[in-house]
């Protein structure tokens, strides 16, 4: 638990890098993004190498590779620290993000990655195995959280959804479940924000704390209203 925490901590501190980081690409993100109301990746069509220039880097090395015929686009294992890049509408606040993350533990020593919306600084939803927990995260808070199994060497879906209430406050609502198996009906961790998030790319995160690389497929932004 206590390796958790201090892992959570290393999380947060970096998404504040990133925020910073996105101040400074704010004029980059409008040449940058993707259609207004929707983004999908699979990189099929990608070549192998450089990522497409629809994927912006904040931090972390990434290349497009292939595995049979499935291509992706893969974060490499060092440094061990938070890594991440967005993709998808520029103006995103309310919708769906969602994607396939693979990734593998190594003795005692595990991952933690996941999705997010509202750049850098928004709200995360993340998979952390040495705790067995899906977690909603922003700044230096967990807002929600729920018992999430996982198993190594395999592939993750996300799904985190961001829909507007009457009130005017926001439901930021997040589910994980194996590749190939059913989608959860109902999300696994939830969280009632006082306010509207912030507009901004989605977010695909890593922390490859067990020194193997990440890879992500599928990706997918639907705004809504």
């Amino acid at each position: 638990l206590r390796m958790t925490v201090v892992r959570h901590s290393t999380l947060i501190a970096n998404t504040m890098k990133h925020a910073f980081l996105l101040l400074l690409l704010a004029p980059t993100l409008l040449l940058a993004g993707g259609p207004a109301g929707s983004y999908s990746e699979d990189f099929e069509k990608t070549p192998d190498g450089k990522p497409p220039e629809s994927i912006l880097i904040l931090s972390g090395e990434y290349a497009i590779k292939k595995d049979g015929n499935n291509a992706f686009i893969e974060l490499a294992a060092d440094p061990l620290d938070t890594q991440g890049f967005m993709a998808g509408p520029d103006a995103f606040v309310t919708g769906t993000v969602s994607a396939r993350i693979h990734a593998i533990s190594t003795g005692k020593r595990f991952p933690e990655f996941g999705i997010g919306a509202g750049g850098p600084a928004g709200y995360k939803l993340i998979l952390m195995p040495a705790a067995k927990q899906l977690m909603i995260v922003k700044n230096e808070q967990v807002l929600a959280k729920a018992p999430c199994d996982w198993t190594t060497g395999t592939w993750t879906r996300f799904k985190l959804a961001i829909t507007k209430l009457d009130s005017g406050k926001a439901k930021i609502e997040g589910k994980a479940w194996p590749d190939g198996k059913d989608e959860p009906a109902a999300a696994q961790a939830s969280y009632d924000a006082p306010e509207m998030p912030n507009l901004g790319r989605p977010t695909f995160w890593s922390t490859p704390y067990s020194g193997q690389p990440t890879r992500f497929d599928d990706l997918s932004a639907v705004s809504g209203k």
